[in-house]
């Protein structure tokens, strides 16, 4: 079985063979890629792309084999041998004026992963359409395996150039100013980039900040092994393991971790027993939309806009309507994302964008893929405000649930067998009988969302909602319950309901 492009670029185990990811693939793409770009910009002369890479199993081979490869077809590379975070290399295509990149990246899942992520000349990754176009340029497989454990050595040539120091400092001013204006000095904080790629940026930001920080320092460690960290995805509370433990002994505020490439950040605090409490993707959304509805300076002349995926808290949608705010909804994929902002006209803004699996962008300026960075330098504003508020994070959350609602939501995975268990699935879901709801399928695309392989009830005030969905990147399919009610037991209530419904439906 060959690998295919998922919601987030082409991703795989490590191997040579052609089940696995591997050099032969790499090149594959890579030399598509060179194509597309020549024959999409021929009128441009100076064609240049970005080349970045985390910490993982062969992406330092698969960022020389891309060099070596574009650089042969007269493109221009910006390179690096130090490990990017992904924002970062969004953020230099828009600073270079780029016509794309390439991400070797497998982000948040296991060690024995890697990926590869291609990006447009906007700055956010190639949309399906593009992907389709790209792949049109594809030869044989067989051609490329030459290249598979072929010990190579980047090129010299005047088309790879370094990244500029000023670049990586103009990136992180950038985040500076998200707070600059903020005395932050009542916060001791832990952080951990789980060997990846977030401690240069990250120490950056906390030394300018002038911000009380320990390290959890194995796991600071470029180390593709991920020697301390069993699993390095946010979402999963194994993954703070070790800064947890460092934090209790250091009495620690607000825990801080972000994956490997820096795009999905994890938060844990402190509660009124001395536990560590863990804030998920849509609770952190929750409270930078209220941080940013105090806070951010809007000016009078634009309409503003939150974005964020149909699977994501539709508790910041109500908050931003109750605010003048508008609200734009896009399928899973910060894609999506970035797509809708290039598309607005000069007086349509950005007010927040997020996805409930930990990803967030607050300046499009900066970046136009979910950013950590960004996350992590307003949440620590918001967790020292909260502390002079004498609140928690947890405490400040019920703050904003008791004036807008409080929200039930969780996510449900499961491991699929085949793509005739998934069918057997849907026909199920298909016919449950749901009171008040309304029934969207998402596979012929609904209004300007493109077709996807998304089924959801919407009940009557549309806050509340099931959907099934499975993974672009892995065999499992996907189970989410949201649920939005005056009082917190109207909502577990109200999703212990749901959640038996489906249970007794699907027999999972």
């Amino acid at each position: 079985m060959s690998l295919e492009f998922g919601t987030a670029g082409i991703r795989g185990i490590v191997g040579d063979t052609k089940e696995f990811l591997n050099e032969a693939y790499a090149a594959q793409i890579f030399e598509a890629y060179a194509k597309y770009l020549n024959d999409k910009f021929q009128h441009i002369k100076d064609k240049y792309i970005v080349i970045g890479r985390d910490n993982r199993k062969k992406g330092n081979q698969f960022c020389i084999l891309a060099a070596n490869i574009l650089s042969d077809y007269g493109i221009k590379i910006f390179y690096s041998e130090k490990i990017l975070p992904t924002p970062f290399i969004s953020f230099l295509i828009k600073e270079k004026k780029a016509l794309g990149g390439i991400n070797i990246t497998a982000s948040h899942n296991p060690k024995k992963y890697n990926g590869i992520k291609i990006y447009n000349n906007h700055a956010f990754q190639m949309l399906p359409r593009e992907i389709e176009e790209l792949k049109s340029y594809f030869e044989d497989y067989q051609k490329y395996e030459k290249y598979i454990n072929k010990n190579l050595e980047l090129n010299i040539s005047p088309k790879i150039l370094n990244i500029d120091k000023d670049d990586y400092q103009k990136y992180i001013v950038g985040l500076h100013n998200l707070i600059k204006n903020k005395k932050i000095d009542n916060l001791k904080i832990a952080y951990s980039p789980l060997h990846g790629t977030g401690y240069y940026f990250a120490k950056q930001i906390f030394d300018k900040m002038k911000l009380d920080v320990i390290y959890e320092q194995n796991e600071i460690i470029e180390d593709e092994e991920f020697t301390y960290v069993e699993n390095p995805n946010p979402e999963l509370e194994e993954a703070y393991k070790n800064t947890i433990k460092l934090s209790e002994k250091e009495k620690i505020d607000l825990v801080l971790i972000t994956d490997p490439d820096s795009d999905r950040l994890g938060i844990a605090y402190q509660d009124r027993q001395g536990k560590y409490q863990f804030i998920n993707g849509n609770e952190n959304a929750i409270l930078i939309t209220d941080y940013l509805l105090k806070y951010k300076k809007l000016e009078l002349q634009n309409k503003y806009y939150l974005i964020y995926s149909f699977v994501s808290t539709s508790l910041p949608s109500k908050m931003c309507r109750e605010n003048n705010i508008q609200s734009l909804i896009t399928e899973t994929g910060f894609k999506w994302i970035g797509e809708k902002i290039t598309n607005f006209n000069k007086n349509e803004k950005l007010f927040f964008a997020f996805e409930e699996s930990y990803g967030s962008l607050l300046n499009e300026y900066l970046s136009l893929d979910k950013d950590a960075l960004q996350a992590m330098t307003i949440i620590i504003a918001i967790a020292s405000e909260a502390k002079k508020e004498n609140l928690t994070l947890g405490e400040k959350l019920e703050k904003i649930y008791s004036k807008y609602g409080f929200m039930t939501a969780k996510s449900f995975s499961f491991k699929l067998e085949d793509d005739n268990q998934l069918t057997q699935l849907k026909e199920k879901f298909k016919s449950i009988n749901f009171e008040n709801s309304i029934f969207l399928d998402y596979s012929k695309g609904i209004n300007d969302i493109e077709p996807n392989d998304m089924l959801t009830f919407q009940f009557h005030n549309s806050l509340n909602w099931v959907s099934l969905r499975p993974s672009g990147t892995e065999p499992k399919f996907k189970i989410y319950i949201h649920v939005i009610e005056k009082t917190k037991e109207a909502s577990q209530r109200k999703f212990n309901e749901i959640f038996k419904i489906i249970k007794n439906s699907l027999k999972i």
